[in-house]
């Protein structure tokens, strides 16, 4: 995710590695950044997950000269992508009965992924700022915001 937009929603099959993670940033985000920060000027948002934490995602991460933030946003709140999150559950749990598991279920994932429009991006991005002073407000717990 970008202020200019979702990139792309990858099914991954199995359990994920620090070597299958490394596989997958080189296969799969570097053409996003190519694309969305051709300048390079990006930083990468770590969510914690221990695999992209790693030292050899780090070490790839940094080889490949792609800046990551110092910071890794724990607290929903500062997380842009549950935000995106949540309107595609509640648009999910609209198709109730009528999406099929596995591949139906995918399709209709990347289907809500896509139609997360340019602007829903942008205006949380814009929020961040609201939503850190939320967390540091509340003592860094989640927020109502």
């Amino acid at each position: 995710i970008t202020i200019h937009g979702v990139g792309v929603l990858l099914p991954i099959e199995g359990g994920v590695d620090s070597k299958k993670c490394c596989r997958m940033l080189r296969d799969d985000l570097l053409p996003v950044l190519d694309w969305f920060c051709p300048d390079g000027d990006c930083v990468f948002v770590r969510d914690g997950a221990p695999v992209r934490a790693s030292v050899e995602a780090g070490g790839w991460m940094g080889d490949c000269h792609i800046s990551v933030s110092e910071w890794s946003p724990q607290s929903p709140d500062l997380n842009i992508v549950e935000g995106i999150w949540r309107v595609m559950r509640v648009k999910l749990a609209e198709d109730v009965g009528s999406v099929a598991a596995g591949s139906g279920l995918v399709r209709r994932l990347q289907s809500l992924w896509r139609g997360v429009g340019v602007e829903r991006v942008q205006e949380l991005c814009c929020s961040l700022l609201r939503r850190m002073a939320a967390v540091v407000e509340s003592g860094g717990t989640v927020s109502e915001c």
